[in-house]
């Protein structure tokens, strides 16, 4: 074996080495080459491609790594934010605990002032009923009392007319029982006469 086979060898366990320990380190599925004489000597190309590959993962892995770590240095503050955001929506469901009591309260107030207005609305129609009665009675009554007034100018004129009437009856019999009186000196059935006139006066005056 040559220096060169010697240095290919050494190369290669030292590969296989790091391949393994970076199997044992991530968990990945990288096979550690296995080098002979011949594929050290035909294919040294393919020991600095795996190297190369072997460093990118290296790097890849170690990035992945810090970004885990940075991730996991801001969890603190990710909590912190979780348990702000949940005391503001506890916050929030109070809130709109109390506005929704609020509302409740206010639609009763509106349901209060509608039936109100309603009440009002009612009383005031009560009233203009009561004064358009008012008026109608008020207008009955007076015209009552016009037909009254006129019925009662109307039998006082017709008593009027019947003592007026009567009142003549009573000097025509007078003015006869003057002359009987004169002609021959006495009246005769005097308290007769007079007693028949005054029934059927006072008769009269009862139907009226």
């Amino acid at each position: 074996m040559n220096g060169r086979e010697l240095v290919l060898t050494r190369c290669g366990a030292k590969v296989g080495h790091s391949m393994a320990g970076q199997q044992n380190s991530f968990g990945g599925s990288v096979t550690a080459p296995v080098f002979t004489r011949s594929s050290a000597v035909c294919r040294p190309q393919l020991v600095d491609g795996d190297i190369v590959m072997l460093s990118a993962l290296w790097d890849k892995r170690r990035s992945a790594l810090t970004q885990l770590e940075e991730q996991l240095q801001g969890l603190p503050a990710l909590v912190r934010e979780l348990d702000t955001i949940t005391t503001g929506l506890a916050e929030l469901e109070g809130d709109f605990e109390e506005m929704e009591s609020r509302l409740v309260y206010l639609e009763t107030l509106c349901c209060r002032c509608e039936q109100q207005t309603v009440k009002q609305q009612h009383l005031k129609e009560l009233e203009a009923h009561r004064k358009k009665k008012r008026y109608r009675h008020s207008l009955f009554k007076h015209t009552l009392n016009a037909e009254h007034a006129q019925k009662v100018s109307h039998m006082e004129q017709l008593v009027q007319q019947k003592l007026k009437a009567k009142q003549k009856e009573y000097e025509q019999a007078f003015h006869q029982d003057v002359e009987k009186y004169l002609s021959s000196g006495f009246l005769t059935h005097k308290g007769e006469s007079f007693s028949a006139s005054i029934i059927s006066d006072i008769s009269w005056r009862q139907d009226v």
